[in-house]
């Protein structure tokens, strides 16, 4: 799993990782990452539990996959290292849709 590698990624570097896994919180995310992800945020959780809090404007979900796909191929170095991320990640998109025909 993606999210499997990405935490022991992290890891190697950090002390204290946790993963906060969006479909077990339903609708709301920021709560659960206040409340149960920031250590010592009893205040800011309360406060969010009372509403005293305005909820942050969404952003409408873009897709980040092809960019996750050119970053870890980056990190693998299966890509050139002149090519722009940018770049990886058209590529890898383009192929993904247009070529392959799969979405």
């Amino acid at each position: 799993l993606y999210s499997t590698a990405v935490f022991h990624r992290y890891s190697a570097v950090f002390e204290d990782v946790s993963i906060l896994n969006m479909h077990d919180v339903g609708d709301d995310l920021v709560g659960a990452f206040i409340c149960e992800q920031v250590p010592d945020a009893t205040h800011a959780c309360q406060k969010w539990k009372n509403n005293d809090i305005e909820p942050p404007n969404s952003n409408p979900r873009g897709v980040t996959v092809y960019d996750e796909i050119a970053l870890e191929a980056h990190f693998q170095n299966l890509l050139p290292v002149e090519m722009a991320r940018d770049d990886a990640r058209y590529i890898i998109q383009h192929r993904q849709e247009e070529v392959l025909n799969l979405t």
